[in-house]
């Protein structure tokens, strides 16, 4: 048995579809999400906001930083996919 230890990388990914599918209320979003100049959006400005990643084909939206991101898959460079702990 090795002495090194080991690190596990958690990667939290949303399923855009599964959200707005199971989160009617303009509450659920409150605090998503901040704009480029860092300001906190509305819950309307969040909502808005995942409908504006579907239309543009993204189906999943990374809450890490590994990049790249597949918007398709859920997948990232971080070594873990959507349900999975590496």
């Amino acid at each position: 048995m090795s002495d090194t230890p080991t690190m596990k990388r958690f990667c939290l990914v949303l399923n855009i579809k599964g959200f707005l599918m199971n989160h009617a209320r303009l509450s659920d979003f409150k605090g998503m999400f901040h704009d480029d100049d860092g300001r906190l959006m509305s819950p309307q400005e969040a909502k808005a906001r995942l409908y504006d990643e579907l239309a543009k084909g993204h189906l999943y939206l990374p809450f890490c930083k590994h990049r790249p991101f597949d918007y398709a898959t859920g997948e990232c460079s971080g070594g873990a996919s959507q349900g999975e702990v590496r």
